[in-house]
């Protein structure tokens, strides 16, 4: 099971990723990261396969976190994390494709559900989850175009 998202933005790789990455810049754009949490200080902004954070998100009013670990680091092209949440597993791939002036992003989730309620409940819900990342990746498109000059 999966859900995909993408959005094509004006902006260098390297910007995108910072975008994403940093949390002074995520507060600027994201209704749905607050910021990560390290093991180590050092490893902040970082990215590499091994690496291990937890994601401090807003979901539905409530503050969850989420351990995750870098399992494959391509960039410029590709960064692929996994993550356990409560009974399933998700991968969560971004994909960086420059198209001419642009860089498609696609954020592609792949979910391991075992049970089937959960699975269940996953089809009759996905929509909502689909709607609410691909807002999310139309903030971080709005923001990185309307502050191309930032660095």
């Amino acid at each position: 099971m999966q859900i995909i998202v993408s959005t094509e933005i004006k902006a260098p790789v390297e910007r995108i990723f910072k975008a994403l990455n940093d949390e002074e810049e995520i507060k600027r754009w994201s209704k749905m990261v607050i910021g990560y949490i390290f093991e180590r200080e050092e490893d902040r902004n970082q990215c590499y396969p091994g690496l291990t954070y937890i994601t401090v998100q807003k979901q539905f009013g409530q503050v969850l976190e989420v351990k995750a670990r870098i399992i494959e680091s391509n960039l410029p092209h590709k960064v692929v994390a996994r993550a356990t949440v409560e009974d399933y597993i998700v991968t969560m791939t971004y994909a960086f494709d420059k198209q001419g002036e642009v860089v498609k992003v696609t954020q592609l989730q792949e979910y391991d559900i075992p049970s089937g309620k959960n699975r269940i409940l996953f089809l009759l819900t996905s929509w909502i989850s689909r709607l609410m990342l691909q807002k999310e990746m139309d903030r971080l498109k709005k923001y990185l175009e309307a502050n191309s000059h930032a660095e």
